[in-house]
């Protein structure tokens, strides 16, 4: 029984130091988080994502490109909370995932560039993606 059970005891105690050693070299590489769109429901008929929340965005297997990504409180890629009670004018992007832009970041997006270049207005943007 003790030959039979060491054999078995090792290859276990391998395969799970083998996989803590990969959890813990992946827990510091920027592995792409996702973005964790909401459900959509009569309640919330637009796509959104995960409000309030900053994420890891990567891609390919060599993080080519990495980008941290920050939703507002509607859940749409702003770094700017959409605050419905203020008067200021609202400035409304539609668009695909090319306006969305999870690549790069988000002062260099269109609605990043929009957002800086009208500053001095209080302009704010809402963003939707299609």
């Amino acid at each position: 029984m003790r030959r039979a059970a060491f054999p078995f005891i090792s290859i276990t105690l391998g395969l799970l130091l083998a996989l803590l050693t990969m959890e813990l070299v992946l827990r510091f590489l920027p592995v792409n988080e996702g973005a964790r769109p909401q459900v959509v429901d009569q309640e919330h008929p637009v796509r959104s994502l995960e409000p309030n929340r900053t994420f890891v965005w990567s891609a390919d297997w060599n993080f080519a490109i990495v980008n941290v990504a920050h939703t507002n409180n509607l859940g749409f890629v702003h770094d700017q909370d959409y605050l419905p009670g203020q008067r200021s004018s609202l400035l409304a992007l539609i668009g695909d995932s090319y306006v969305k832009a999870l690549m790069v970041p988000f002062r260099d997006t269109v609605a990043g560039r929009l957002s800086s270049r009208s500053a001095p207005s209080p302009t704010r943007l809402f963003f939707r993606n299609l």
